[in-house]
């Protein structure tokens, strides 16, 4: 049979666009190449066609998945950055403060969003950006913990809950 004669077969069978079987495949169940192409009647070779021409594949999807992941996150940053004048002076320039510590690390997260929305997606620039990011916010984050006064507390649960999982181990 030809590859036309299968998709016929397949859509008559199913009462559905072949782009639809295979979404319902690929996607929602999740099924390896062998498998589809039991459940569809074809050779595997067909199913894999049909699969890489929908994109379908695991590797295609999660590449689409993080194309759009970035494309979301460079508006996210476009939209929070867009009234920030990232040249405006330091308000708290002549401090060594933790408050002074916390403007610049604000400022640099303003830095590295900015640069990210500017550098050309899959590049290793993008990711080192990207991780910049990550672990500014996560060192803000510490920072806001502890001058709330928490962060001591946190720390005491985590070094508890990790003892008792040691002691348990041992």
């Amino acid at each position: 049979m030809t590859n036309k004669e299968y998709q016929e077969m397949v859509e008559k069978k199913f009462k559905k666009k072949l782009r639809e079987v295979m979404h319902d495949l690929c996607v929602k169940r999740s099924v390896v190449a062998y498998e589809g192409a039991e459940i569809l009647g074809v050779p595997k070779k067909t199913f894999e066609a049909w699969r890489t021409r929908y994109r379908f594949g695991p590797l295609q999807l999660q590449a689409d998945y993080a194309e759009k992941q970035s494309k979301e996150q460079i508006e996210a940053y476009s939209e929070e950055l867009k009234d920030v004048d990232i040249l405006r002076s330091f308000q708290l320039q002549d401090e060594t403060s933790l408050a002074g510590f916390q403007e610049v690390l604000l400022r640099y997260l303003e830095l590295y969003k900015a640069k990210r929305i500017t550098v050309d997606s899959g590049s290793t620039e993008e990711m080192l950006l990207m991780m910049r990011i990550r672990i500014f916010e996560e060192i803000l984050q510490l920072l806001d913990s502890y001058l709330q006064g928490e962060h001591h507390d946190k720390f005491m649960r985590a070094a508890n809950f990790l003892l008792m999982k040691m002691n348990r181990s041992n």
